[in-house]
C-alpha cells in the first residue's frame, strides 16, 4: 500500500508498474503534453514539468521507495544527523569510507527582461558525466564483484605517521593508496573501460517563471554529473539578465528616461512613453498647468516587475529639452513674459549702480583647468625633450580628392554622387560584356515577386528561376548553373546595389542566389529539388484522350525518363513512331514496366522545431518523414505504372499487332482443317469488319447522345414542375377554400371537415407526379362548377388508390 498515487496518476500507470512501463508511459505523456505540441495551451509547460518531475522520482528505485512510504513530505529543511555533527570533531577509525558526493554543476543562463517579466520555456542540450554502462561505474568486467581491500580492511584509509614538531609524532588517517579510498577493489579490470564515467549530451527542459530576478538560481534535481555510488548532482542555472535598451532594473522596480519639449514641460502632455515588456503601450497624461521640472521623476504604481503578489513600480525620469539658438522673436518674448513668473527683484539692476557689460561665448567646459593628482615618489619625469622638427602636411586621400574635384568642377554632393553612380553602371556593363558567351543561359526578366523572395523560406522558392534557368531546368549542365550564378552575383551583390543607389542592407535576393547554387551544385540535393519541381507537370494522359497518340504520350515518356536510375536518360527506350517494328515496341514496354526511378521526396521533410532538443520529438519527426516519403514514393510508382498501362491500352501499334496475331491463329486453324485462306482477303475482311464495328459504334454513340439530350429535356421539365409544385399545391388549396370546401350553399364547413380535406389534398399532391399536380391545377382552373372540381380531385385520389400509392381508408372526403 503506497502513501499516495499523485505521481503515478500523472503518468497514467498503477503503483505496481515496472520500470519499463514507467519509461513507456513517460515517453507517451512527454510527446502528447510537450509545449511545442500544444502552443495554444498555457498550462502545457507546467504539466510537462510535472510529468518530468514524476518520472525523475519514479525512475530511481531509492526515491520511488521513499515516495511509496512517505509520499511527497518535504524533509529538505531538516537538520543534519547528529552522528555527522559529532564525526566532524572526532574521527572514527573504524567507520567505512564516506560515500562520494557529486558536485552540483552551476551554469550561467542569459535571459532578457522580457523573459523575466513574461516567463519562458526552453529546451537545451548540455554535456555531463554519466556512469559507464559497461562496468556500471566500477571499471571492471561485466559481472565482476568488488572485493574488500586487504590493506585497509574496507575502511578506505590507513594510518600514517606524521611529525608535527620536535619530538612530536602523530598517526593520521590518509586515503588508502591500494583502493584509492573506496574500501573495495575490482580485480577483473576491463581493458575496454578507461573511465568509470563518460561524457554524454543530455537534453533538458528549463522553465523561467514570471517574476524571477537577476542572479536567481533554478535547480534541476539529479540532472548533473553522475558519480559511482552516489546520487547524481543537481544542475543549477544562475540567471544573468542582459542589458535592456529601454528599461533599467532596481530590485522589482523599473526606470526609464523620456524627453519632453519645453511646451510639454510647462503646459502638460499626454503621450505614449514606452512599449512595456509584455508588448502593451504605456501612456501617461499630465494635466494642463502641471509643470514638470528638469530631471523630475514620475512614479507609475504597479508597472514594474512581477512580485508574488502584485507588481513593482515604474519610475519615469523626465529630461526637458531646451530650445537652441535665437528661436524667439521680440513680440513672442513679450507675450511669454506675461505668462511666466516675474524674475527675482534682487537680481534687477538698481538705479545708479555701476555695471560692466561683459561678452560671453558658448563653452562645453572643456577649457576648465583640471587639477591632476600629485605624482608618486616612485615615478620618474622625462629627462629631456627631443628637438622640435618641422613637418609639411599634405592633404591626401579619397575624401580630399573628391572635395577637390567638386571644388574644381563646381558640383554639389548630389551631382557628384549621380556622376559616380553613372560611372559605376558603365563599368559594370563593360564587365558584363567582357564575360564569356552565356553558353545558352541567356537573360530572364526578374519580377518583383522573385526579387522579394525570402531566403528563410527557401523550400518554397523556384531555384532555377532564381538563377535565371527557367527555360532549361533539369536539362541545365553544372557549367551553366555556375555561369548563371556568377551573372546573378555580379548583378545583385550588396556592394553593387550601394553603387547604384540601392539599399546595401537588403541582401535577401543575394542570399537566395547563394542558396540556389548550394542546392543545384550538389547532385544529391539537386535530385531532391528536381523530384518535386512543380513547374514541370507530372500528370498522365487519360485513357480516353483525344488526339494523336504519339504526340500526346511521346513527350510524357521523354519527361519521365529523366528519373531513370542506373540507365542514362538518353539510353532509356523512347516511344517511337507508328512504323516502329514490333521488337522495338515490345522492348519499350518491357523497359518501362521494369523502370527504376531515383525520384525521392526528402524536400517535403518537416524539420524539428528550432530550439527543440527533445530526443522524442526528433525521433517522432524522423519517423513521420520516413513514412511520408515511403507513401509518396509508392504513389509515384503507381502513377508511372498507370502511365504505362494507359499507353499500352491506347497504342495503335499494339492493336495492329493483336489483329495480326489473331489473323495468324485463324490461318493456322483453317490450314489444319484444309481450308486455304487468302491473306489479302482475310486482311480485307478484317478491315471491313473493323469499319462496320466503327460505324456501329458511331451509330450507338449518336443514339446515346440523343437519349441523353431527351433525358436532359425531361429532367429540365421535371425540375421546372418540381419548382412549381409548391405553387400548384397552394393554388389547389385556395380553389377548394374558395369553393367553401364543396359544402351546400349557405352552410359552413366544420373544422374537422376543413382539416380532413386539407390533409387529403396534401396526400394527393405528394402522391402525384409534379406534372400531374400541375395538370390537376389547370383542370380546376378551367371549370367554375364546384361539382366538376370535386369530381376532378376525387378521380385523382382514386388513381392513387388504384396504383397502390395511398390506402383507400385514408380518404374520407374525396372517395
Amino acid at each position: 500500500m503506497v502513501a499516495e498515487t499523485e505521481l503515478y496518476d500523472l503518468l497514467g500507470i498503477s503503483p505496481n508498474a515496472s520500470q519499463s512501463d514507467i519509461r513507456k508511459a513517460y515517453r507517451k505523456q512527454a510527446i502528447s503534453c510537450h509545449p511545442d505540441k500544444n502552443p495554444n495551451d498555457p498550462a502545457a509547460s507546467d504539466k510537462f514539468q510535472k510529468i518530468s518531475n514524476a518520472y525523475e522520482v519514479l525512475s530511481d528505485e531509492t526515491s520511488r521507495e521513499s515516495y511509496d512510504n512517505f509520499g511527497t513530505a518535504d524533509n529538505s529543511h531538516a537538520g543534519p544527523p547528529m552522528d555527522d555533527f559529532m564525526n566532524s570533531f572526532f574521527f572514527d577509525l573504524n567507520r567505512p569510507p564516506p560515500a562520494p558526493k557529486a558536485k552540483d554543476q552551476v551554469v550561467d543562463f542569459d535571459v532578457t527582461l522580457e523573459d523575466l517579466y513574461n516567463g519562458k520555456s526552453v529546451h537545451f542540450a548540455i554535456e555531463k558525466d554519466v556512469i559507464c554502462k559497461l562496468c556500471s561505474g566500477s571499471g571492471g568486467k561485466k559481472g565482476a564483484k568488488p572485493q574488500t581491500c586487504g590493506r585497509c580492511s574496507g575502511k578506505g584509509h590507513v594510518l600514517s605517521s606524521r611529525q608535527l614538531g620536535p619530538g612530536l609524532i602523530a598517526q593520521m588517517p590518509t586515503p588508502c593508496p591500494a583502493c584509492e579510498g573506496e574500501g573495495v577493489k575490482i580485480k577483473d579490470k576491463s581493458k575496454y573501460v578507461l573511465r568509470t564515467t563518460l561524457s554524454s549530451i543530455s537534453l533538458e527542459f528549463l522553465g523561467v517563471e514570471s517574476g524571477m530576478v537577476d542572479g536567481q538560481r533554478i535547480r534541476l534535481q539529479g540532472e548533473g554529473d553522475e558519480v559511482p555510488g552516489a546520487k547524481p548532482a543537481s544542475l543549477v542555472f544562475r540567471l544573468r539578465t542582459k542589458k535592456h535598451d529601454t528599461f533599467r532594473v532596481s530590485g522589482y522596480d523599473l526606470a526609464i528616461n523620456i524627453k519632453l519639449t519645453l511646451l510639454e514641460a510647462l503646459s502638460g502632455f499626454e503621450k505614449i512613453i514606452c512599449h512595456h515588456l509584455d508588448g502593451r503601450t504605456v501612456k501617461v497624461s499630465v494635466p494642463q498647468g502641471r509643470v514638470i521640472q528638469p530631471n523630475e521623476t514620475l512614479c507609475l504604481r504597479d508597472q514594474g516587475m512581477p512580485l508574488s503578489r502584485g507588481f513593482g513600480d515604474l519610475y519615469v525620469q523626465c529630461e526637458v529639452e531646451m530650445p537652441s539658438g535665437y528661436w524667439m522673436k521680440l513680440q513672442d518674448r513679450n507675450a511669454l513674459a506675461k505668462l511666466l513668473p516675474n524674475p527675482d527683484p534682487k537680481n534687477a539692476i538698481q538705479e545708479g549702480e555701476k555695471t560692466e557689460n561683459v561678452k560671453y561665448e558658448t563653452s562645453s567646459m572643456s577649457n576648465l583647468e583640471i587639477s591632476l593628482p600629485v605624482a608618486s615618489t616612485s615615478s620618474e619625469g622625462a629627462k629631456s625633450l627631443s628637438k622640435p622638427v618641422t613637418r609639411k602636411l599634405v592633404p591626401v586621400g579619397g575624401a580630399y580628392a573628391a572635395h577637390a574635384s567638386r571644388q574644381a568642377n563646381g558640383r554639389s554632393f548630389d551631382e557628384d554622387d549621380a556622376l559616380i553612380r553613372a560611372e559605376n553602371e558603365k563599368r559594370a556593363e563593360e564587365e558584363r560584356r567582357k564575360q564569356p558567351e552565356d553558353d545558352g543561359v541567356g537573360e530572364e526578366p526578374e519580377s518583383k515577386e522573385l526579387l522579394a523572395s525570402d531566403p528563410k523560406n527557401y523550400k518554397a522558392l523556384d531555384m532555377y528561376a532564381i538563377l535565371g534557368l527557367s527555360n532549361l531546368r533539369y536539362k541545365a549542365t553544372p557549367d551553366q548553373i555556375r555561369l548563371a550564378h556568377k551573372k546573378k552575383i555580379l548583378r545583385h551583390h550588396p556592394d553593387k546595389k550601394a553603387g547604384r543607389g540601392g539599399d546595401a542592407n537588403d541582401d535577401s535576393f543575394f542570399k537566395c542566389v547563394a542558396k540556389a547554387l548550394e542546392i543545384l551544385d550538389n547532385p544529391e540535393r539537386r535530385r531532391q529539388f528536381d523530384s518535386i519541381d512543380e513547374s514541370i507537370d507530372d500528370k498522365i494522359p487519360d485513357v480516353k484522350f483525344k488526339g494523336d497518340f504519339f504526340a500526346v504520350y511521346g513527350p510524357v515518356f521523354d519527361r519521365e525518363a529523366r528519373f531513370s536510375d542506373g540507365v542514362h536518360p538518353d539510353q532509356v527506350p523512347r516511344l517511337g513512331g507508328a512504323d516502329a517494328p514490333r521488337d522495338q515496341v515490345e522492348e519499350f514496354y518491357n523497359a518501362w514496366y521494369n523502370f527504376n526511378s531515383w525520384r525521392s521526396f526528402e524536400w517535403y521533410d518537416k524539420e524539428v522545431n528550432e530550439g527543440s532538443e527533445n530526443r522524442d520529438d526528433k525521433r517522432y519527426t524522423e519517423k513521420k518523414n520516413k513514412s511520408d516519403r515511403a507513401q509518396r514514393k509508392k504513389e509515384d510508382n503507381a502513377r508511372v505504372r498507370t502511365l504505362v498501362d494507359n499507353a499500352l491500352a491506347a497504342d495503335p501499334r499494339m492493336k495492329k499487332f493483336r489483329q495480326e496475331d489473331k489473323a495468324a491463329r485463324e490461318a493456322k486453324k483453317n490450314k489444319a482443317k484444309g481450308i486455304v485462306s487468302d491473306p489479302k482477303k482475310a486482311q480485307e475482311e478484317a478491315a471491313l469488319k473493323a469499319a462496320q464495328e466503327a460505324a456501329a459504334k458511331e451509330e450507338q454513340a449518336k443514339k446515346d447522345a440523343e437519349n441523353k439530350a431527351s433525358k436532359a429535356t425531361d429532367k429540365k421539365a421535371k425540375e421546372a414542375a418540381r419548382k412549381n409544385l409548391s405553387k400548384a399545391k397552394k393554388a389547389i388549396k385556395q380553389i377548394v377554400t374558395d369553393a367553401n370546401y364543396f359544402q351546400a350553399p349557405g352552410s359552413t364547413a366544420s373544422a374537422n371537415v376543413i382539416e380532413n380535406q386539407l390533409n387529403e389534398l396534401d396526400l394527393i399532391a405528394n402522391g402525384l407526379e409534379p406534372e400531374e399536380t400541375s395538370e390537376l391545377k389547370k383542370t380546376l382552373d378551367a371549370t367554375k362548377d364546384n361539382e366538376a372540381k370535386r369530381a376532378a380531385i376525387t378521380n385523382a385520389a382514386k388513381k392513387l388508390v388504384e396504383v397502390g400509392k395511398v390506402e383507400n381508408e385514408r380518404f374520407q372526403q374525396y372517395i
